[in-house]
């Protein structure tokens, strides 16, 4: 969705074909897998890990810019906390967060 937004048409495509995203920063470029919520939860579960739960962070922040989510927690910031933890915990939003928590316990 970020990319989409700012207009990286050619890299939202490649992403979404390759799960392999790049992050740069003054000149200097790191190359990092993005995992997927299914993936992550199959493979702790693979692992033995039992009750596996996938959960999106940031839900609603991942496809806002960055001064209008500010804006946001400056005038709601309760309204803004209820809105995540509800987007949270509705499975088939995890991959839209901007990063996925998983959980599970051993069996």
């Amino acid at each position: 969705e970020e990319l989409l937004r700012s207009g990286d048409i050619d890299q939202a495509i490649q992403r979404a074909s390759d799960p392999v995203g790049w992050f740069a920063l003054d000149g200097q470029a790191v190359r990092h897998h993005l995992f997927t919520a299914s993936a992550i939860s199959a493979d702790l579960a693979s692992a033995g890990l039992v009750g596996v739960r996938a959960r999106g962070l940031l839900v609603g922040w991942s496809s806002k810019q960055r001064e209008e989510a500010l804006s946001e927690l400056v005038d709601d910031w309760e309204g803004c906390l209820a809105r995540e933890r509800r987007l949270s915990h509705e499975p088939a939003l995890a991959d839209h967060g901007k990063q996925i928590l998983v959980s599970g316990t051993r069996g």
